[in-house]
């Protein structure tokens, strides 16, 4: 019977190490680190097959725990794989660089990621690896992230090839013929202005040596033409002085090639040059898609997270927002209910864009609906009924969101919370930090996760968190626990929140103090723009029952 495998889990945030746990405890034995420091001590002694490794924690971060694996020659078997919220192309390639087998960005399709583990489970072992490396399948890649490879074979790419010596023309034609590229050709200055409109190559092999217009001054039109300036330029020539080079290049020539031409580094050059114009134009696409979709994000937030004043039975509120440039899937309200009960919550669907905004409207919409209609409504019985239409509404099992939500009970002088994988409030009394260790040991998995798992919330799960005047309560999203400095590095965390919140809680003026709250963190220097960060300030003094300020800037 063979020996069963292992999984270390290195994770600062508990709802991530919960989530891994259930999907690999059938796997494999699993060990956990909570930060990267804990990670190098506990790898020697667990000897682990594979590691899902976070990047943004505290002291070490992911990419060094990454390199350090790979670098000692003990581990040179263990597997990597990389589980963050970041997901630029920059960040897929610096994990790559330190050693990463795979890199999934959270949100992350669940059963991709159980079957990619599985994979690199067998690559581990010496005939796994064996096999793999005689197939020649291993190349890592940024799981549901790669970049994508364009099929050229459908529509080849369009070369007009510029010479005044017809034999010229006929021998690069020639050479090009063989790649089933779509081949035109202009033998004076004037006919290439003309053909560059018409046939709208991708590339342009251009003569430097013309009668009527020279290939420098063709060069530099078709660069400073706006709907031209995007084709790449290679000039050919029979001429080796450095002035002409340079002027070909000032021009806006990308390369050159000699004559008489090698045939095989003219396909060389032509390959990298349109291998080099179709990743820009993918990029300048995915930019202008970007572009439009963030914007759509942005409004779909603004309209549903409407920066008004709102005054409940209880307490005033007053909110903010301030989007940050990748939209997230932030959502908060602040509600009274029709049996004369409040209720306050703050939630996150993961991701960016337009897709979490979208899910965002969706999730408002849909705890509007159960709050203002329910009988009975307790945090308990609307996350339930939540958890069930979110997955309905939204299968796709990469779509999740994490929520904190809380409502008043007057009577007994209280607030029933439940936390649904978000970070619980800071609750003050008195000045003082209370109700940590409750929060420690309760709560459950977020929206969208239990019934992929069969769970489901229990009384165990929810919270009560005491009402009196004198107390804040502090809500946020994770976009200002994850901000890190500009610095070090080092992210914001609850601590962070903490001494900033007192920080400013003792001046006395307690409005706007989400918004002063996110921004005074800002102002210590933690990137509050990398992602939305949601704050809701409660004050309960004697003023209207209770009073409270709230905001929710976006990083």
């Amino acid at each position: 019977m063979s020996e069963k495998k292992r999984i270390m889990i290195v994770d600062d945030d508990p709802k991530n190490v919960k989530i891994l746990k259930m999907l690999f405890q059938n796997t494999a034995d699993l060990a956990v680190a909570n930060n990267g420091e804990e990670a190098l001590e506990k790898i020697p002694q667990f000897k682990p097959n594979l590691v899902l490794l976070d990047l943004m924690m505290p002291g070490i971060e992911g990419y060094e725990v990454c390199q350090w694996i790979k670098s000692d020659e003990r581990f040179c078997n263990t597997k990597v794989v990389i589980v963050s919220s970041r997901a630029m192309n920059h960040e897929f390639k610096r994990g790559f660089e330190v050693g990463a087998n795979e890199y999934f960005s959270k949100p992350f399709d669940h059963d991709a990621l159980v079957a990619r583990v599985h994979e690199l489970l067998d690559e581990s072992t010496p005939e796994g690896a064996a096999c793999n490396a005689a197939t020649g399948n291993h190349e890592p890649t940024a799981a549901g992230h790669g970049d994508e490879v364009m099929d050229q074979g459908q529509e080849p790419a369009r070369i007009l090839i510029v010479d005044d010596d017809s034999r010229n023309l006929k021998i690069v034609k020639l050479i090009l013929m063989e790649h089933n590229y779509d081949l035109a050709t202009a033998e004076t200055g004037s006919e290439t202005l003309e053909k560059v409109v018409e046939f709208n190559p991708d590339l342009i092999l251009l003569d430097v040596m013309m009668p009527d217009i020279s290939g420098c001054e063709v060069a530099k039109r078709i660069k400073d033409n706006p709907a031209t300036r995007q084709i790449p330029i290679i000039m050919l020539t029979a001429r080796s002085d450095m002035e002409t080079l340079e002027e070909s290049f000032h021009a806006g020539a990308m390369d050159y090639i000699r004559k008489p031409f090698n045939d095989r580094e003219l396909i060389l050059r032509v390959q990298n040059a349109l291998t080099l114009k179709f990743s820009i134009d993918e990029n300048r696409r995915w930019q202008e898609q970007m572009l439009r979709d963030l914007d759509l994000a942005g409004s779909l937030q603004k309209s549903i997270l409407a920066p008004q004043p709102s005054y409940t039975r209880h307490f005033d509120a007053y909110l903010a927002l301030q989007s940050s440039i990748a939209v997230g899937g932030d959502v908060f309200d602040v509600l009274d209910l029709p049996d004369g009960r409040s209720c306050v919550y703050v939630g996150d669907v993961a991701g960016h864009g337009v897709g979490p905004a979208m899910a965002s409207c969706l999730v408002k919409a849909m705890l509007s609906e159960l709050l203002r209609n329910s009988s009975l409504v307790t945090p308990l019985s609307i996350c339930r009924e939540l958890e069930n239409r979110f997955r309905h509404f939204i299968p796709d099992p990469s779509m999740y969101m994490t929520l904190f939500l809380m409502i008043l009970d007057e009577a007994n002088q209280c607030w029933n919370g439940l936390s649904c994988g978000h970070p619980p409030p800071l609750v003050y009394q008195n000045g003082e930090l209370i109700l940590e260790e409750q929060f420690e040991s309760t709560g459950g998995l977020p929206i969208g996760f239990n019934t992929q798992f069969g769970l489901t919330y229990n009384a165990e799960d929810e919270c009560q968190i005491p009402c009196v005047p004198g107390m804040q309560i502090v809500m946020f999203t994770d976009g200002l626990l994850e901000a890190a400095h500009r610095d070090t590095g080092e992210m914001c965390e609850r601590g962070g929140v903490d001494r900033v919140f007192r920080k400013l809680h003792q001046a006395g003026d307690t409005r706007d103090m989400a918004r002063r709250l996110i921004r005074a963190i800002d102002a210590e220097g933690y990137r509050t723009e990398a992602d939305d960060c949601s704050a809701i300030t409660l004050d309960f003094v004697p003023i209207n029952g209770y009073a409270c300020y709230s905001i929710s800037p976006n990083t």
